[in-house]
């Protein structure tokens, strides 16, 4: 009998198709995560471009077709878009294995470094104009945020740039370019 001829969309996904890799267990490079983001986004929507309007894109499929992608498992996809979603990155410190104790640093003139920030406490919106002559004079916007979490981006919005902008604008050089 003959087998049936898959369908030309098929052919053309069995293509990009990498059997899986016996990968040793590591973390993925930047580079690598950021291969699998700009995948995931990919398939997303191809997938979305073939459905109809009303119909939703699974995330399980296309995480699924990433990992048959990149021969990966689609549990190492999810890993990489949950920590994407997180917003945050692995923090990583060099360690001098020469100094063992905050007194001997001292004593070497040294210091035990940098605390890294708590992420709490006030964060300042700065919106600034310049050019390769230097800034424009009186043409910093500096506030205090409000709200202390991550996301405070609605506080520059666009009430405030459009402000902040038609007050600069008077300011500029003539044919100046923005």
């Amino acid at each position: 009998m003959n087998d049936p001829q898959p369908s030309t969309s098929q052919k053309d996904v069995d293509v990009f198709l990498s059997p899986r890799k016996n990968r040793p267990r590591k973390a993925f490079t930047v580079t690598e995560k950021v291969m699998i983001r700009n995948a995931y986004k990919y398939v997303k929507n191809e997938i979305s471009a073939q459905l109809e309007a009303f119909e939703v894109v699974q995330e399980n499929e296309c995480v699924s077709k990433v990992a048959d992608i990149l021969g990966i498992t689609s549990r190492s996809v999810c890993n990489v878009l949950k920590e994407v979603k997180k917003g945050h990155t692995v923090k990583k410190t060099w360690v001098d294995k020469k100094v063992t104790s905050s007194r001997q640093a001292f004593l070497e003139g040294l210091t035990t470094g940098l605390k890294n920030p708590s992420g709490k406490g006030k964060r300042l919106i700065i919106s600034h104009i310049g050019s390769e002559e230097g800034f424009l004079e009186e043409g910093l916007m500096i506030f205090e945020a409000k709200k202390n979490c991550e996301d405070y981006h609605d506080e520059m919005n666009a009430v405030f740039f459009e402000k902040w902008f038609a007050g600069v604008l008077p300011k500029l050089r003539p044919n100046s370019i923005v």
